[in-house]
């Protein structure tokens, strides 16, 4: 499987990582 992240629908807000934070890293930005 393989996931990419659409940046400009991001919103920053880590969603992601609390619903896969195995699979989300967040870079300095805060963004997936």
């Amino acid at each position: 499987m393989r996931i990419e992240v659409d940046l400009d629908r991001c919103e920053g807000n880590a969603v992601c990582l609390g619903i896969a934070p195995d699979l989300f890293d967040l870079d300095d930005d805060d963004y997936a």
